[in-house]
C-alpha cells in the first residue's frame, strides 16, 4: 500500500530535549497535530533524521511546529526542499 499523506509534520528530538531542559512541553506540535487530525488531512510524522530529498520530496507541505533545534545539515535539506 502507498502512503497518501501529502503533509509531513517534522518531529525533532533535539527540540524536545531542549524544551524538557527548559521545563516546557511541545504545545505547538500537539496543536498542529490535533488541527490536522480534526481536518482529516492525511499527515505523516517525519523524524528530523529523515529530511533528505528522498524522504521528503513526496510531501506538498512540511509543517515544522516551533522546531527550534536542527543541525546545519538538516537546515540545508530544508532549504533544498523549499
Amino acid at each position: 500500500t502507498e502512503n497518501l499523506a501529502r503533509v509531513g509534520m517534522v518531529f525533532s528530538q533535539q527540540t524536545a530535549r531542549f524544551r524538557l531542559a527548559g521545563g516546557t512541553e511541545d504545545e505547538a506540535g500537539n496543536g498542529y497535530y490535533q488541527a490536522l487530525l480534526e481536518a482529516r488531512i492525511p499527515t505523516e510524522m517525519v523524524h528530523e533524521d529523515f529530511l533528505t530529498a528522498a524522504d521528503i520530496d513526496c510531501f506538498a507541505v512540511l509543517v515544522l511546529p516551533d522546531v527550534v533545534a536542527l543541525s546545519d545539515v538538516q537546515c540545508e535539506h530544508l532549504r533544498r526542499y523549499v
